[in-house]
Order: structure tokens, then sequence, then C-alpha cells
């Protein structure tokens, strides 16, 4: 008998548990919304680089119509010398980064709404969504 109510009573314990857990990660986890981002070890606002870089409408061959500011004008806007002789390390919140060519940077734009850098001469492995820096390799 007294075996048939602790079994329920730890099972609602452990869902409690688990439930309570599960809160405080997601209360305890960081949320910025960022207005910066961070290119050739500059933080720069967002706000800055749309009013010195040209919007771009793109037709990437892995299709769509994307719209966004120029990633080459970023570039020079950040101060970059020389910027064809460069690589560019793109890094997503995630961790996930691709590198591109300087010929890739003049075909690409960041669509500053989803924080997604996308190219139209590259194919979808080299978008990076949620950038939150640029790195002069």
């Amino acid at each position: 008998m007294k075996v048939e109510r602790i079994v329920p009573a730890i099972a609602v314990c452990l869902l409690l548990l688990g439930a309570f857990s599960t809160v405080y990660v997601e209360s305890s986890k960081e949320k910025i919304i960022q207005d910066t981002i961070k290119i050739n070890d500059k933080e720069l606002e967002i706000s800055k680089i749309m009013k010195s870089c040209r919007d771009m409408s793109i037709e990437p061959e892995a299709g769509g119509n994307y719209e966004g500011i120029s990633l080459s004008d970023m570039i020079n806007f950040s101060g970059v010398k020389n910027p064809a002789e460069h690589r560019y390390k793109i890094l997503g919140s995630d961790g996930y980064s691709k590198t591109v060519e300087w010929n890739d940077m003049n075909n690409g734009i960041f669509d500053i709404e989803k924080r997604i850098v996308i190219f139209t001469n590259l194919p979808k492995q080299f978008w990076v969504k949620d950038v939150v820096e640029i790195k002069v390799v």
C-alpha cells in the first residue's frame, strides 16, 4: 500500500524538478539584443553601418530574393586597408563560421533583421546565421 503511494509521489517530484530546471536554464540564458557587430576587431553600431553602406538586392544561385547591406561596404566602413588582399572569416553566435575571399564579399549582403550573410555565388553552406563577427584573416 505504501509503495503504491510513494511511486507516484516520486514521479511527480521528478517532473516538477525537470520543469523547474528548464525554467531556470531558460531564464538564466544571456539574452542580448545585439545592435553591434564586430568587424576587424572593432565593435561597430549597426545603425551607423546602415547609414554608411548601400542597400542591395540579390538573387543567389541557391534561389530566392534577398535584401541587405553590401558586405564589401561594411568592410570598407570598418577601415580595413587593402581589403582585396585579405580573406574574411564570418562567425555566427553558435560558433559556425565560414571563410571567404574578397570577391565573395563583393557578391554578398548582410540582412540586418535576420543577421544573416548571404552570397550570390556561393552555396547555402556559406551563409552564416546570427552573425556576431567578421574577422580579417
